[in-house]
Order: C-alpha cells, then structure tokens, then sequence
C-alpha cells in the first residue's frame, strides 16, 4: 500500500481532477497500522487502559472513514460531474457521526480469545456494522447505474468489495482476528487498478477526441479489433449507425473554423444525449460519427437516431446555414463482419445526405 501511495503521488503530476485513490489509501494503510497497533499493545498488560481505548477508537475511525469514502465515490459515479449536493453528503457524514460519537461514549471491554485479547462492546459491532452498511449500499448503486459507469469498475471492483465485505462480516462474527485490514487493502488496491491507475488516465486520454469530447477513431479501433467481433461471435446482434455533418464546410468558409469546431461539439453533445442506448458514441473523422448498438431492438435505435437528426437540425450556427446530421444504420446478420455492416449502413447515410441537400436546395459541393 505504501508503494502505491508513492507510485501515486509520483504519477499525481502527469493527471488531472480529482485523486480518488489517495484518500482511500491513506485510510486503509492507517487502519492496518492501527491493526497492527491494537494488535500489540492489547496483549501487553502494563499498557494503560486509556492507550488502548485510543488506538482502538482510531482503528474504528478509519474503518468508518474507508467506507464513508467508498460510499462517496460511488454516489459521485452517479451525479452529474461527480458532484454530490451538500444537503446529501451532511445526511450520511451526520449518520457516521453519531455513530462514532456512541462508540466513544460507550465503554470498551477486552476479552482473552484463543489466541489474543480482543475488544468487545456496542461501540466495535455499530462502527462496523455501518461501515459494513455502507459498502453494501456503494455496491448496489454501482450495479444498478453500470450502464453509466466504467466497465472495470464494475467487473474489478465489485468482486473485490464483495470479497472484502465478507471478510468484514467475519470480523463482526470473529472479533479475535483483524480481517479488516486485508479487506480495506483489497478495495483500496482494486481502486487503484481499476480505477485510477495512471496508466489507465493516459489510455483514456488516449481514446478521447480532445474537440468533440467523446471517444476517437483510435477507440473505435480499438474495440472494433477487441471488443464488436468477440460480442458478435458470442451472438450478440450489432446495429452500426454512421452520421456525417451537414453544413460543416460552409460554417467553415464563412464564419470560420473556431465556429466549425463549435458545431462539431453540439453535433457530438446531440449525439450522445440522443443516442443513450448505444454502446459507445465515436468521432471517426472530420465530420463523421459512427455509434454501435448491441442487442438493442431496431425500433429503439431508429426512435434515437430520428430524436438525434432532429436536435441536430435546431442547431443555429447563422442565418441560411443549414446545420444537421445525416445519419445511415444497418442490423448486422449472422455471420456478416463488422466492415459489410459499415458499409450497409454508410450506403443508407449518403442517401440521406443527398435527400438532404435535394431538399434545401444547396449545392452539395458547396456545403
């Protein structure tokens, strides 16, 4: 734990917003030294009642603090940009600290198990309890909402916490042994890796078109050569959509290009809030936008695309200067790759862009 904290730190120059592992690391690796703490003087006689209250009390506080701070990330996947209003962090930082008030309040007693001493009392069982409380609900939210959060969060971290939660549970049932501590480290460990091991930040800067915000030619790649073909050989269907932007060159050639790479992020912002049951929302080009479906029904898709083309069209970017998106799809067929679906689709999109242009009465080569 302590080489990741440094390992961290380090990386912490090279990333940008917030730093969930560190707050999570410091309080494991300060509930283990606790741990290990209790775990010494609790069986030295000659040690003061009063050091031992402390440490204890400490290694409770830690164990309430790492859950609070996992509950806390995992309402922040949830909200919009991370932000988790005021009125609903004071309700469960109110709850922790009544909690720990009574575990203060309430006297500590130490009882000599088969191998050590251990404490014993209301203050350990509602500390834990809570915490344990407290992970289960992070869990559950995160399993609920995973179609808005990161696929390694949910297929790293919730195993582990699981794993973590149950060896949490043995600590309640069997006091006498610290399985706290291993499962803090778990939880702490699978965040890093999972979730905000730097290597991971740079491959997603990586993936991300840095003007429209969403994912790039190099993701679509990507999960075109690692993902589509393994979920089409294990028989999940694929609806390829492809859109191309109407106007681009026009808004270019007369109001410049810093107004062109405005129309380019409401393009993708559209594309994104309409299309919500799609896999992922690419920029493969200049003015192309490729989204992938899986097992979604043709209807579904078709609502979303017609709700996107449409929001696309209000787009005001100067009068007589239309602004849209036309937009192809095809259903993959079984056994068909990934490239005949492309091409399906793109033959349906042209269509649509030259019904466009007949339509508005501009010179395709001009717009």
């Amino acid at each position: 734990m302590v080489f990741l904290i440094v390992y961290d730190r380090y990386c912490s120059q090279f990333r940008k917003g917030k730093d969930f592992f560190f707050k999570f690391a410091l309080a494991s690796l300060a509930h283990c030294v606790f741990a290990l703490v209790t775990e010494i003087t609790v069986n030295m006689e000659w040690i003061p009642k009063i050091v031992n209250d402390v440490c204890h009390l400490m290694l409770f506080f830690f164990a309430l603090l790492f859950s609070i701070f996992y509950f806390e990330y995992a309402l922040s996947l949830v909200y919009l940009r991370g932000r988790i209003p005021k009125n609903v962090k004071a309700i469960y930082y109110s709850v922790a600290a009544v909690v720990f008030v009574a575990t203060i309040l309430s006297p500590l007693e130490y009882i000599q198990g088969s191998y050590t001493r251990y404490s014993h009392g209301v203050g350990p069982f509602l500390t834990f309890g809570l915490a344990f409380l407290f992970l289960i609900v992070a869990d559950i939210v995160i399993i609920l909402n995973k179609k808005w959060v990161r696929e390694s969060t949910t297929k790293v971290l919730v195993p582990l916490s699981i794993v973590s939660m149950c060896l949490m549970a043995l600590q309640i049932l069997v006091p006498e042994f610290f399985f706290t501590a291993p499962a803090m480290t778990l939880i702490a460990a699978a965040i890093f890796f999972a979730i905000e091991n730097p290597v991971g930040k740079f491959k997603e800067k990586a993936f991300i078109d840095q003007k429209a915000k969403i994912w790039n030619r190099n993701c679509y790649e990507y999960d075109v050569e690692n993902r589509v073909s393994d979920r089409m050989k294990k028989g999940d269907s694929l609806i390829y959509v492809m859109g191309d932007v109407n106007g681009l060159k026009t808004v270019n050639d007369n109001l410049g290009h810093a107004d062109g790479d405005l129309l380019i992020k409401r393009i993708a912002s559209n594309l994104q809030q309409n299309l919500k049951s799609a896999y992922r929302v690419y920029r493969v080009g200049g003015d192309e936008f490729v989204a992938l479906y899986f097992d979604t029904p043709l209807e579904t898709v078709r609502e979303e695309v017609d709700g996107a083309v449409g929001c696309c069209r209000e787009i005001e970017m100067g009068s007589n200067i239309p602004v849209g998106i036309s937009v192809g799809y095809a259903e993959g067929m079984t056994g068909e790759s990934i490239r005949n679906v492309a091409k399906r689709a793109e033959k349906m999109m042209y269509e649509a862009k030259c019904n466009y242009y007949r339509e508005s009465g501009f010179d395709r080569r001009k717009v």
